[in-house]
Parts: structure tokens; C-alpha cells; sequence
């Protein structure tokens, strides 16, 4: 990979939503990849978006069954959140057809069950480290694994000791999310000051975003860091379909390549397309 050209790996969270199949259709068109990491109670209600995602040849990723904070349940609910999910996709695969091509997981929220609800970047707070080795070793005897994203060179991400885990987490999110997530009734503002789709396309831009996962030092990364590979998070939320095209649309605008980790799975060839 040259310095002017990363890879994104786009990761796409929390559905199907009603609209999954449109933004799946509009991703296709574009010779976009992506891993739609998938909540089980939304794959009931909506099988048939997951199936056509599926033929599409998307990647149907574990997001757990009801997407709680695995820090406030017990391992025996946090296990059964992850082996009903896994259940559901295993049989979407086998009704569309199709060898499901790898085993990945993604925390909501980014909570890792240890105690920090997500904040992986916040030092200060300590891991409960029995809680997290034991449902990292469960997610590896279900099969579950996390490409070795060698392209990944944040330093911040690798002092977390992200790319050492089993689930995925991620090095860029949009927040878009926030712009329809008030704190409270009382407290209406929008979460992380993203109000608009223009904050979401300014942070695009951002060389040094904010990161609601921990404080980092004030440094060139992300997408204004050329060098390192990102994986990068989105939701398939019913309230930010409109935004969806635009933001790929930018991302499409610049110096990048999507890419799909497949073949570090060792279950395909290596597919990455480069923008047109």
C-alpha cells in the first residue's frame, strides 16, 4: 500500500434496519464491500434483508441478540447473547444457500464485557480482566476470530491492544448516530455536538477527531493519518438513511480503497476494489 492510498474496511452496525437493502443495493452498485455486523432481534424481524445482503456477497457479522451492554450482564446472559445471534446467522446462511465465510463479532457499544463500558482508550479506568479473558476464550471456541489487520499502524489503537482480540473494534466512527441521540429530556443537546449531516461530513475531514471512547493525544490519525488502514463504523439506524449515501459518497471522493478481510480469514481470495 502507498502512502496516498489506505484502505478502508467499512463496517456497518445495529441492523437490518427497514432500509438495510437499499444502502446493501447502493454499496453493490459501487463495488463497495462491507460487514454488516447484524443484531439477532433484528434479523427476526427482517430475515429477508440479511438473505439478500447475503447474496449480494456481504459478510453477516455477530452484534449479539439484543445489544446490551455486556459489562451489566452476567457471563451466562453475555454467553447466550452471542450463541442465539450466532444460531440465527448460521441459518440465515443455510437458507440463502452459501457457506458463511467467516466468524466475526463486534461488542455493542465497543463494551468488551470488562467493565469499562466501551471505553477502551481510557487508562485511567482498570478491565476486569477474568470477565473479558473469559468471553474472548468463548468467542474463540465458537470459531470467532479477528483478521490480522497488519495495515492498521494507529499507534493508539495498538496500545489498546485492539488488534490482540478476538471482536472487532474499530479505529473511525462517523457519530452519526448523534445526531438523533439526545443525552436527556432535560438535557436536549446532541450528543458530542454532531447535530447535522454537515458535522458527520466535517469530521470526514477532521484530522483530529474527537473520540468518545477515551482521550487520546492531539495527533494526525484516522482518516487525515494516509498511512494506516481504518476500520471504519456506521450504522444502518432508520433515522440517518438519508445521510448514508452521502457520507459514502465522500469517502468514494477520496485517495482510498475498500477492502474486504476475507482472505486474512483464510477463506478467499483477497478482494479489494479501488475507486473509480
Amino acid at each position: 500500500m502507498s502512502v496516498t492510498t489506505k484502505t478502508l474496511f467499512l463496517t456497518i452496525d445495529d441492523g437490518p434496519s427497514v432500509h438495510m437493502t437499499e444502502k446493501v443495493d447502493y454499496l453493490s452498485e459501487r463495488g463497495i464491500p462491507a460487514i454488516l455486523f447484524c443484531i439477532g432481534r433484528q434479523l427476526k424481524k427482517r430475515p429477508e434483508a440479511a438473505l439478500h445482503a447475503i447474496q449480494k456477497g456481504f459478510v453477516i457479522g455477530n452484534h449479539s441478540t439484543t445489544h446490551p451492554h455486556f459489562s451489566d450482564a452476567s457471563l451466562d446472559e453475555c454467553c447466550r447473547e452471542i450463541t442465539e445471534a450466532d444460531r440465527l446467522i448460521d441459518a440465515l446462511y443455510k437458507t440463502a444457500g452459501k457457506e458463511r465465510p467467516a466468524k466475526w463479532f463486534r461488542f455493542p457499544y465497543g463494551d468488551k464485557g470488562d467493565g469499562k463500558y466501551g471505553m477502551v482508550f481510557d487508562t485511567a479506568r482498570q478491565p476486569d480482566l477474568h470477565r473479558k479473558q473469559y468471553l474472548q476464550s468463548f468467542l474463540r471456541e465458537l470459531g470467532y476470530c479477528q483478521p490480522a489487520f497488519e495495515g492498521v499502524t494507529h499507534e493508539f489503537y495498538r496500545h489498546a491492544g485492539l488488534l490482540d482480540d478476538v471482536d472487532w473494534h474499530w479505529t473511525f466512527d462517523f457519530m452519526e448516530y448523534a445526531t438523533f441521540q439526545r443525552r436527556s429530556i432535560f438535557r436536549p443537546r446532541s450528543l458530542f455536538g454532531m447535530r447535522t449531516l454537515s458535522h458527520v461530513l466535517r469530521r470526514i475531514e477532521d484530522t483530529c477527531p474527537s473520540e468518545a471512547r477515551g482521550k487520546l493525544p492531539r495527533q494526525p490519525r484516522w482518516l487525515g493519518d494516509r498511512i494506516s488502514d481504518e476500520i471504519v463504523l456506521l450504522h444502518d439506524h432508520e433515522q440517518t438513511t438519508s445521510m448514508f449515501p452521502r457520507i459514502i459518497d465522500r469517502l468514494i471522493e477520496k485517495a482510498v480503497r475498500f477492502g474486504t478481510p476475507l482472505y486474512l480469514a483464510g477463506r478467499t481470495e483477497e478482494r479489494l476494489l479501488q475507486n473509480p
